[in-house]
C-alpha cells in the first residue's frame, strides 16, 4: 500500500536541495525543508544558519544541519538578504520532522524573485515531481 503524501501547493520546491520556498508578504519568502528531505535525513538534532542581515548568494551555504543519518550544508535557493531566523525551530529542530511544511527555518528578501521562481517546481507540477522523487529513491508514496 502506498503512503499518501500531502504536499502543499502554495509554495515552490527546489528540485536539488529539497527546500520549499513560500512567498509571504512584501517580497519576502519563507524557506523550509520538504518532506522528502526530512524523511531521508532522519531526526534533526541541530541547525545553524547565517545571521539575520547577512547577504547570501544563490547556491552558497545558508546553514548547516545535523541529523540521525547525516551532517550537511543547506544551500540557499535564492540570492538576497536574510531577514529572520525561526528561533523556535533552531531551539527544537525535531519539530521539523513532525511537520516539515508547518515550520519555516529562514525568511529571505530575494534580490530577484521573479527570475528565481522560474527554476522551481510549483503548482500542478508538484504532485508528479514528488511522486517521481520518492519512486527514484525506492519508496512507494503517492500524493493526495
Amino acid at each position: 500500500m502506498k503512503k499518501k503524501l500531502d504536499i502543499p501547493k502554495d509554495r515552490y520546491y527546489d528540485r536539488t536541495s529539497h527546500l520549499w520556498i513560500r512567498p509571504v508578504e512584501d517580497g519576502v519568502v519563507e524557506i523550509g525543508l520538504d518532506q522528502f528531505n526530512v524523511e531521508n535525513i532522519g531526526d534533526l538534532a541541530y541547525l545553524s544558519f547565517e545571521r539575520a542581515g547577512t547577504l547570501i548568494k544563490k547556491g552558497s551555504v545558508l546553514g548547516k544541519l545535523e541529523a540521525a543519518k547525516m551532517v550537511d550544508n543547506i544551500v540557499s535557493p535564492v540570492s538576497g538578504k536574510i531577514l529572520e531566523l525561526n528561533e523556535m525551530v533552531l531551539r527544537n529542530p525535531i519539530s521539523i520532522n513532525a511537520g516539515p511544511y508547518d515550520n519555516w527555518i529562514v525568511k529571505i528578501k530575494p534580490d530577484d524573485w521573479d527570475q528565481d521562481k522560474g527554476s522551481f517546481v510549483s503548482g500542478v507540477e508538484v504532485d508528479s515531481w514528488a511522486e517521481e522523487e520518492f519512486a527514484r529513491s525506492g519508496r512507494s508514496e503517492s500524493v493526495d
